[in-house]
């Protein structure tokens, strides 16, 4: 009995290693059919070639070259006999970055990252560094294009959104209030800095509320032409100073060259702008000219207009009574123009 006892344990765990076996045997099967290319990095040359075709850069191999390797590839891709697993395309990257350039990470017993890639000459271990350098390079593409990060999305949602006013407050729950702000300020350093924080934010949303809204409405040519003439004015007397007007001049002559050099429209000739200012007033006077005309044209036909419905009434109201007095007297009764009952 002892000796049975003694065996079986042996027993049960040979066949719950070789059941353990079986299952490896069977999961390595179904991960040696799935195709390396879905778990390993393209290669960067194989991406510019498929997707960037017009980017204007001259390609530096032949082109019948370049169709002989495609064609040699897609041999290679589809040929049963050549077909790379993971261990063989891992190999062959040690074989190319011989001399220290690649090393080969294992992965954790878990299975997490049981692999390794070639990015640009950079060994991938495990998918937490695959993560972190997605997350920078997303990071660096919305920088590049201007884009925002979640968070100042987030922030520009937020200041978006309609702010509800407060209920107005009385004088004495107001200074109340400051009284309370100061008090607590006097207090703990914690809720101090907390409650000031929240002053200054609400201080400062106030404020931006009770800003008044840039004006966007252009300046009038006899506005421009005062301002230019102040300025051809200060011009002048900076010019018949000593020092000729000193820093102040000299920036304000670079500003207005690098406004020009920048496309900005420069309205501070008083002589161009008195020319238009004429031009202007030319324009007026001939549109008001052109209007009263045509309200003119306009009051005379609708007198005409008038005058010839009058005349084809009274036409008509003559011509009726003509017909009336040429009617027919009714036999027998003609001294008798209506019924005798």
């Amino acid at each position: 009995m002892a000796v049975a006892s003694a065996a079986a344990p042996s027993t049960d765990s040979s066949t719950q290693a070789a059941r353990l076996a079986a299952h490896s045997a069977y999961l390595d099967g179904l991960i040696a059919m799935v195709p390396p290319k879905f778990y390993f990095p393209a290669d960067p040359e194989e991406v510019a070639r498929k997707f960037q075709k017009y980017t204007g850069k001259q390609p530096q191999v032949p082109k019948h070259e370049r169709k002989m390797q495609a064609n040699e590839r897609k041999r290679a891709r589809l040929d049963p006999d050549q077909a790379n697993v993971a261990e063989q395309i891992v190999a062959n990257a040690e074989e190319e970055l011989a001399g220290g350039e690649g090393l080969v990470a294992a992965g954790n017993a878990s299975g997490e990252g049981n692999y390794a890639g070639l990015n640009g000459g950079v060994l991938v271990s495990t998918v937490g560094d695959l993560r972190d350098r997605l997350t920078v390079k997303l990071q660096e593409m919305r920088g590049s294009r201007g884009g925002s990060t979640k968070d100042a999305a987030s922030r520009e949602r937020k200041e978006k959104q309609p702010k509800h006013q407060a209920p107005k407050r009385s004088a004495q729950t107001a200074a109340e209030a400051g009284c309370a702000n100061g008090a607590s300020s006097a207090g703990s350093s914690g809720t101090g800095s907390k409650r000031a924080g929240s002053a200054l934010e609400f201080n400062k949303i106030a404020a931006a509320a009770s800003a008044p809204k840039a004006s966007n409405k252009k300046l009038s040519t006899a506005q421009l032409l005062a301002q230019a003439e102040e300025k051809e004015r200060l011009r002048r007397d900076r010019l018949s100073a000593p020092d000729g007007g000193g820093e102040d001049a000299q920036i304000y002559e670079w500003q207005k060259a690098l406004e020009k050099a920048g496309g900005i429209k420069q309205k501070d000739n008083p002589k161009l702008l008195r020319k238009t200012l004429k031009r202007q007033e030319r324009q007026k006077k001939k549109s008001s000219r052109e209007w009263m005309s045509r309200i003119k044209t306009v009051e005379k036909a609708k007198l005409e207009k008038q005058a010839r419905r009058t005349q084809n009434l009274s036409e008509r109201k003559t011509k009726n009574k003509n017909r009336a007095a040429s009617m027919k007297k009714r036999a027998g009764f003609e001294g008798k123009r209506s019924f005798l009952n």
